[in-house]
């Protein structure tokens, strides 16, 4: 009795250790011996192995031979009576036909009292055909194309080609009606009088026309007012035809002397006095006045020096 089980004792133990000390068992099978191309192949690996081993399954790049890797995907592992299976799947494809040689796979494993061993797969063959064209079959006519729906975008070439022609239609059509431009004959260009030359033209006028000797005496004064003041203005540059006789001496005090401004003042109070205040100078003062007018005016002309740099 106890050599039996002596015997049955021996034998478990010999075959743990037969289960424990052999190498792995490794497979790679093809999901497909024939595909076209661009079909997309699967690779798995498989292994079985005691608890006891450390294994290493293959390490894929980005091609594999002539083959494109596609996915590397997890290993997936199960423990059972102290052994390991795992599996592991790779989608492969190829985009040329031919006949295709996968090479063997290596596997490095190592046991608890040993050195790294390897164990390699054996060589699968794919064969990658192109698709055929079924030339048989009823040839269908063809589909209507489908346009897609318009958007804005779609019209403003020609909203641009419309505005376009419009603006030119308009220029044209402007430059057919614009106003022609008649060139005039050359006159004789008359120059610009100076102010004090044009001034005494006034005064001669004035005192020809004699509006004093008609009874005209109000006119007579607003006429020689109003000569003085558009000489101030154009001599001195001062808004003189605004301005109250006041205003004209002050702005004026500092560019006269005392002989001019007292001038200047006895025969604007006197053309105020008959315009506003009714009064009724005699023959003397109706001429004094007009040669008072004239004499400042001569003063006052504007000399060579003043016409380069003109007042400020």
């Amino acid at each position: 009795m106890f050599r039996t089980i002596t015997i049955t004792l021996l034998v478990f133990v010999g075959c743990n250790l037969y289960l424990h000390a052999q190498p792995p068992q490794i497979r790679a099978t093809l999901d497909k011996k024939e595909a076209l191309i661009g079909d997309h192949i699967r690779l798995q690996l498989q292994a079985d192995y005691g608890t006891n081993l450390s294994l290493q399954f293959p390490i894929f790049g980005k091609r594999l031979d002539s083959l494109e890797v596609l996915e590397v995907q997890a290993k997936d592992s199960t423990i059972a009576n102290n052994q390991i299976h795992a599996t592991q799947n790779i989608l492969l494809t190829v985009f040329d036909t031919g006949f295709y040689r996968l090479p063997p796979l290596v596997f490095t494993y190592k046991g608890p009292n040993s050195l790294f061993s390897q164990i390699t797969t054996d060589t699968l063959y794919l064969i990658v055909n192109t698709p055929v064209v079924d030339q048989q079959g009823d040839i269908k006519p063809i589909a209507n194309i489908i346009e897609p729906p318009k958007t804005w975008l779609d019209y403003l070439p020609y909203a641009l080609l419309i505005t376009v022609l419009l603006s030119a239609l308009s220029g044209f059509v402007w430059w057919k009606r614009r106003p022609k431009i008649i060139a005039e004959p050359n006159l004789p260009i008359t120059p610009l009088l100076p102010p004090h030359t044009l001034a005494q033209q006034q005064l001669q006028q004035l005192n020809q026309k004699q509006w004093w000797q008609q009874g005209k005496v109000k006119q007579y004064y607003t006429d020689l007012s109003n000569i003085l003041r558009q000489y101030i203005e154009a001599r001195y540059q001062k808004p003189a035809m605004e301005q109250t006789t006041d205003e004209i001496l002050q702005s004026l005090d500092k560019q006269l002397n005392n002989n001019e401004l007292q001038n200047l003042k006895d025969t604007l109070l006197i053309a105020d006095m008959v315009k506003f205040a009714k009064a009724t100078p005699t023959v003397e003062q109706h001429i004094a006045a007009l040669q008072n007018a004239q004499q400042f005016v001569t003063d006052t002309q504007q000399t060579a020096l003043e016409e380069i740099t003109p007042t400020q």
